[in-house]
C-alpha cells in the first residue's frame, strides 16, 4: 500500500515539476534557432494541437517538404488529416490523441499515430529526404527500426543531430508554434538523465491541413507515390520467409549494395536495391559496383566509348524475354580496364530464382559490364554465367519492365527502348570489399588487362 501511496506521490511531483518547468521556461537554454523558413503556397501546410498534463498550450504549423520528401510529407499528411479513417486492424489512421512518448533534453520529442503509417505498411525512405541535413531545431525527421521502415512514427529536432543524416528522412519544418515543440522538450528536465520514455505528459489532441498545396498535381509527386503503393503491393505478396531472406542481405554490411532508377517510357516506376555477392565474383561484382557509383571517371583515349562516363545511367534494358531476363549494359569495356575473366566463386552459384543478376556475355571470360537480371530460376545458365547479386528490394520494378513483352511476338523485346536507368548510385562499398582476396583478385586483373596479357580462358 505504502510503495503504491510512494509511486503516486512521485507521480504527482513529477506532473507539479513539469508544469513549473512548463510555465518558467526551465534554465537551460535549447538548441539555436535555425534559418527562418519561408512559407510556400504549393506545398501542403497541417497543423498539430498539444496539451501538456490536460493543459493546451496551442497549436504548432507544419511545413511538408513533398519536393524532396514526396512518401514521409504524404504520409504525415494523411496521418494529420485522418482522411483515410481506420485501417484494416481498427486502428485510426491520425495523430490525434498520439503522446510524446520519448522526449529527450536537447535532442527530440518523439511520438506517433496508433496506426503504423498512411500506406499500411513499412515505407521507403524518400532519396531527397535523406539528402537533407539534421542542422537545426523545429525540423521533422522520420523514426524508424531500420531504413525502409517508415510509419507512423517522427521526431520533432530540437538542434542539430548530424548522426541522423543520411539515415532518417527530413520531411517538414516547424514555421509557426516553435514554442510549443519547446515546451514540450522541456518536460525531459523532469528525468534525471534528461529523458522521458514511455511519457504520457504530452499528448496531440487534434491534427488537421490548412492547405493542400499544388505539388502533388506534378508528374514527380504522382509517380512516387504510385511507384511505392505498388512496391508494397509486391511485398505483401510475399512469404514471411523469403522478406526475412531478403532483409538479411538488405542489412549485411559486408556486401556492397547498389541501386538503380527506373522510367518505363518516361515514367519513373520506381527503385531496385542490389546486393552485390564481392566475396564469391569480386570481378564482377567490382565491375558492376563502378559502373554504379561512376567513380572510375571517364573512358580512357583508344578504348571503345572513349571519353564517356563509366556508368549505368542512361542506359537501356535492351533485350527483355518474359519470365526469362531483363538485360542490359553500355558499349563500353568493363572499368576494371577491358574484358575480364570469369569468376569461379561467381560460376559456382546457380541461376536458382528470380531477383539474381548474372554476367551476360557471348564467349567465357570476356565479360564487359552487360548483365541480366534473372526473371525465374534458370538451371541451363549453372556453371557457364557468373551469378554476383541479387535484388533485395524493388522486384516488383524488374517484373514490370518484363511486363512489356506480353502481347508482342515471342514475348520479347530486342533493341529495346522503352526500360531506361535514369539515375544509378552506391549506398555502400562493403567491408568485404577490403578483404585481402577480393583486393588481390581485382589488383590481379586489373593489371593483367593493362598489360594486355592474353585471357587463358576460365581460370581457377
Amino acid at each position: 500500500m505504502w510503495s503504491c501511496r510512494r509511486q503516486s506521490l512521485l507521480q504527482r511531483l513529477l506532473s507539479l515539476l513539469a508544469s513549473a518547468i512548463l510555465l518558467t521556461g526551465g534554465h537551460e537554454a535549447l538548441a539555436t534557432e535555425g534559418p527562418e523558413v519561408k512559407d510556400d503556397p504549393a506545398l501542403p501546410l497541417v497543423w498539430l494541437e498539444v496539451a501538456v498534463n490536460g493543459t493546451a498550450l496551442g497549436r504548432m504549423e507544419v511545413l511538408l517538404l513533398e519536393r524532396e520528401a514526396p512518401l514521409a510529407a504524404e504520409n504525415f499528411r494523411l496521418l494529420c488529416t485522418g482522411e483515410l479513417g481506420k485501417n484494416a486492424k481498427g486502428q485510426l489512421r491520425h495523430f490525434k490523441g498520439s503522446y510524446f512518448y520519448r522526449i529527450v533534453d536537447d535532442f527530440i520529442d518523439q511520438t506517433g499515430a496508433e496506426a503504423d503509417g498512411a500506406f499500411d505498411e513499412p515505407f521507403r525512405c524518400d532519396p531527397g529526404g535523406l539528402e537533407l541535413k539534421h542542422t537545426h531545431k523545429g525540423l521533422l525527421s522520420m523514426a524508424h527500426t531500420g531504413p525502409n521502415t517508415n510509419g507512423g512514427h517522427f521526431s520533432i529536432m530540437m538542434g542539430p543531430a548530424h548522426h541522423l543524416d543520411g539515415k532518417h528522412v527530413i520531411f517538414g519544418q516547424i514555421i509557426k508554434g516553435m514554442e510549443i515543440a519547446e515546451a514540450v522538450n522541456r518536460l525531459a528536465k523532469t528525468a534525471p538523465d534528461g529523458r522521458l520514455k514511455w511519457s504520457k505528459m504530452a499528448q496531440i489532441t487534434d491534427a488537421g491541413q490548412i492547405r493542400r498545396g499544388s505539388w502533388h498535381l506534378t508528374k514527380h509527386f504522382k509517380e512516387a507515390i504510385a511507384a511505392e503503393k505498388n512496391r508494397i503491393a509486391w511485398r505483401n505478396k510475399q512469404p514471411r520467409e523469403e522478406l526475412g531472406r531478403l532483409r538479411q542481405l538488405y542489412d549485411d554490411q559486408s556486401l556492397p549494395m547498389v541501386y538503380f532508377d527506373i522510367a518505363l517510357n518516361g515514367t519513373f516506376i520506381g527503385r531496385i536495391d542490389m546486393v552485390l555477392f564481392v566475396r564469391e565474383a569480386p570481378l564482377a561484382a567490382e565491375s558492376f559496383r563502378l559502373m554504379c557509383s561512376g567513380e572510375e571517371g571517364l573512358v580512357p583515349q583508344g578504348k571503345q566509348g572513349a571519353g564517356k562516363p563509366y556508368s549505368y545511367k542512361g542506359m537501356h534494358f535492351y533485350r527483355i524475354i518474359h519470365n526469362f531476363i531483363d538485360q542490359g549494359g553500355m558499349g563500353l569495356p568493363s572499368p576494371l580496364g577491358g574484358e575480364h575473366r570469369d569468376d569461379p566463386g561467381g560460376l559456382r552459384l546457380n541461376h536458382s530464382r528470380m531477383g539474381l543478376l548474372s554476367i551476360a556475355n557471348a564467349q567465357a571470360s570476356h565479360n564487359t559490364n552487360h548483365f541480366s537480371i534473372m526473371m525465374s530460376p534458370q538451371p541451363h545458365l549453372n556453371g557457364k554465367m557468373v551469378v554476383f547479386g541479387e535484388i533485395v528490394d524493388g522486384h516488383n520494378v524488374a517484373l514490370e519492365m518484363n511486363a512489356i513483352t506480353l502481347g508482342r511476338p515471342k514475348r520479347e523485346c530486342v533493341d529495346c527502348k522503352e526500360a531506361q536507368v535514369i539515375a544509378c548510385g552506391q549506398y555502400r562499398r562493403g567491408s568485404a570489399w577490403d578483404e585481402q582476396r577480393v583486393q588481390e583478385t581485382i589488383r590481379a586483373e586489373r593489371e593483367r588487362l593493362k598489360k594486355g596479357e592474353p585471357l587463358p580462358g576460365i581460370w581457377g
